[in-house]
């Protein structure tokens, strides 16, 4: 039996990323973290402004994970991901989207 791995973006992220015309290499990096990152609880997709930097607002695709902090999520598949999108985005791409890797579960236990 599948499941269906939730992946929400956010209004303010997706009328940045089409303003931006990013919404196709958006779509595709929101792709490659799910391939490369397993025990995926929900992808969420928002908008983020620098308060230093005002004119110039950010994409964040949040990765939700099961369980507690797994090393190799920063060290082996967040450094692949990141060659990756400099490998195949122009600069002004991959400094827009960012990713970041959240571990809601560790909030939760005592």
């Amino acid at each position: 039996m599948a499941t269906t791995l939730p992946v929400t973006v956010s209004s303010e992220a997706g009328a940045l990323a089409d303003d931006l015309r990013l919404r196709a290499q958006l779509d595709q990096m929101i792709e490659r973290a799910i391939e490369g990152f397993p025990n995926l609880k929900a992808v969420e997709v928002i908008r983020y402004d620098l308060v230093d930097e005002p004119g110039y607002p950010r994409i964040v695709i949040q990765l939700l994970m099961n369980g507690p902090r797994d090393p190799d999520d920063y060290w082996v598949r967040r450094e692949q991901w990141d060659k990756w999108t400099c490998s195949v985005f122009a600069p002004t791409v991959h400094s827009t989207v960012s990713l970041r890797i959240l571990y809601p579960d560790e909030f939760h236990a005592r």
